[in-house]
């Protein structure tokens, strides 16, 4: 079957490495002869390009619209061939010879790499690393290179957020598994490539004196802007980027803390129903309703012989549940359990005359019981497990309040299944799976608020201790208006609100401090530069007269004061030459009277 499913695929990925291929040989000979402006054609293709994979991809991940994913991949992949024309046309752009040995090589590993193991990684690796030139932007003014440079950042940061999805293995047929990982290939290159791209441009205009501005006084606002407002607004985003992930990150260490506590009170539950073996069935046919009537819970029990099923529909082999009954010692009684490509907080418990019960919950109905923080973020768990790298080590179940709240153990307190505490049992049922969400591994779990969760897997040696993923998101501005929110019902909460507000007052007066201070600068300079300016300008007029009126101390009104005295000069010159020139025309009229007298 997987060759069968290679020798599908395997068309496709050769017909893309070949269009790539010849879309990189054309670009390096086209450009030898195309204008020096060509590369303007090929920036277009580029941003068009990548914008339209970006949006292929995302909407291929939406779920009601499975039935276009085959178009929008398609789609996707034809964009990321049209974004990659233009990009690898911007590469080729004047380049050297050792350039392009280096391109080529770079360029060869990552067609091998697509066509061997289709790993989007590896091939964007490669990509990235034979793309990393820019010498078209010497072909631009300075003014373009900052508008361009800025469109390339907020494009590439776009790109970078909306990379395309990640879907599970096995989750996409093998032909549509290509497409996406062609298309997310290329739109990581051209992600990177515009965000370093971006740098380049901003530090070349930022290397030119005059900005790409001719009048002083508008490269004194933008030096305002720069120097009073970017810091203010960096600094606010840093914190409302700390508060976001601090706040999600303490949400999914709850989440993780409630699957902890279920598992234990599951445990104390199957305790109790297994105390005495002559009711151990009865009592575990009862758990279901006690805990979610319309969830399929699968309840095991084994008596003197084997396991049987008490409740629930899953298919389960007991092979598993005796070698997880068996491995005890170094397995955690609760905990997550990824089985059958599915996840539940399991449960296992031993009783007297070596009887055994084992309960599973889906993780959705485990995890729609949370505390009200927890449940205003949108929970998703990973399926895959990450293998603790620790020896083996024996579980043991505690009440420490770190580990969040716990359930006693029913046989020690006499309390059956319906008299066990139900964590959020005044909850709708119907609204059990609108916080939790089961998943693979995705780009978005960057933005989000980060756990572990103990648990076990079965693999081909047997069940092993595994810690699974949980993320909590929500949205920024729902947790920026928390602190808000609960002011009514908790009145110390307005003491967070008032340092906030200190902080936030503080950062306006800095910021008015740096803008009057920078602003008075500028009116200086540029009071200066229209006192030389119009001193320029009454002197070319021939108006030795005009005198600067100095107005400051500094460098400019320095010169402006030598120019005062540079223009006293020029005066005194000028009345010399005036005076001299009046006494030559006395001593030729005296010539010329002399001449006429002589004879």
């Amino acid at each position: 079957m997987s060759a069968y499913l290679y020798i599908v695929s395997a068309p496709m990925v050769l017909f893309l490495t070949l269009v790539a291929a010849l879309a990189a040989l054309h670009a390096h000979g086209a450009l030898r002869i195309l204008p020096r402006l060509g590369f303007r054609a090929a920036l277009r293709l580029f941003l068009v390009g990548s914008l339209a994979t970006a949006a292929a991809l995302a909407l291929a991940g939406r779920g009601h619209l499975l039935v276009a994913r085959p178009v929008l991949l398609t789609a996707g992949a034809l964009a990321a061939l049209v974004a990659w024309g233009g990009l690898i046309r911007l590469v080729s752009f004047e380049s050297r010879r050792g350039e392009t040995v280096w391109r080529t090589v770079c360029l060869g590993f990552a067609a091998l790499v697509f066509l061997n193991s289709r790993s989007v990684g590896g091939t964007a690796f490669f990509l990235m690393l034979g793309t990393m030139m820019w010498h078209w932007q010497r072909e631009l003014k300075t003014r373009s290179r900052f508008t361009i440079g800025l469109i390339a950042l907020v494009i590439g940061i776009m790109l970078v957020i909306h990379s395309g999805r990640q879907w599970a293995p096995g989750a996409l047929p093998p032909s549509q598994e290509s497409l996406a990982a062609f298309a997310r290939a290329m739109l990581i290159a051209a992600s990177n490539y515009a965000l370093l791209g971006s740098f380049v441009l901003l530090r070349a205009w930022a290397q030119d004196p005059s900005l790409g501005i001719r009048r002083v006084a508008h490269r004194l606002a933008l030096s305002h802007i720069l120097v009073g407002v970017v810091p203010v607004v960096l600094v606010g985003a840093l914190w409302t980027t700390t508060t976001i992930l601090g706040v999600l990150n303490e949400r999914a260490i709850v989440g993780a803390r409630a699957i902890a506590a279920q598992g234990r009170w599951y445990h104390a539950l199957l305790n109790g129903a297994i105390e005495r073996p002559s009711m151990g069935a009865e009592r575990l046919a009862s758990l279901p309703a006690s805990i979610d009537s319309l969830a399929d819970i699968q309840v095991w029990y084994r008596g003197a012989g084997e396991f049987t099923r008490i409740a629930g529909h899953a298919p389960i082999s007991t092979n598993r549940l005796d070698a997880w009954i068996a491995g005890l010692d170094t397995l955690p009684s609760s905990g997550v359990v990824s089985m059958i490509d599915s996840l539940y907080i399991g449960s296992v418990a031993r009783g007297p005359r070596g009887t055994a019960a084992v309960l599973f919950v889906p993780v959705a109905r485990a995890l729609a019981d949370l505390p009200d923080s927890v449940s205003r973020a949108h929970l998703e768990l990973l399926r895959v497990g990450f293998t603790s790298k620790l020896g083996p080590v024996s579980y043991q179940s505690t009440d420490d309040d770190s580990s969040g709240p716990s359930f006693p153990n029913l046989a020690a307190s006499g309390m059956n299944a319906n008299d066990a505490p139900q964590l959020g049992k005044h909850r709708d049922p119907s609204a059990q799976n609108q916080n939790i969400s089961l998943r693979g591994p995705s780009n978005s779990v960057l933005l989000a608020g980060h756990s572990m969760a103990d648990g076990l897997k079965w693999t081909a040696h047997g069940w092993e201790r595994t810690q699974f993923m949980l993320t909590a998101g929500a949205e920024p501005r729902q947790v920026l208006l928390g602190l808000f929110r609960d002011l009514r019902t908790n009145e110390l909460g307005i003491i967070p609100v008032i340092i906030v507000g200190l902080f936030v007052i503080l950062a306006l007066l800095v910021l008015a401090w740096n803008l009057l201070m920078v602003s008075g600068m500028g009116r200086s300079i540029t009071r200066a530069v229209h006192a030389l300016d119009a001193a320029a300008a009454r002197l070319r007029a021939g108006d030795l007269a005009h005198r600067i009126v100095i107005a400051g101390d500094d460098d400019l009104w320095h010169v402006a004061e030598a120019l005062n005295t540079a223009t006293d000069g020029l005066q005194r010159a000028r009345d010399a030459e005036k005076i001299q020139q009046r006494m030559e025309n006395e001593l030729d009229v005296a010539r010329r009277i002399q001449a006429r007298l002589l004879p």
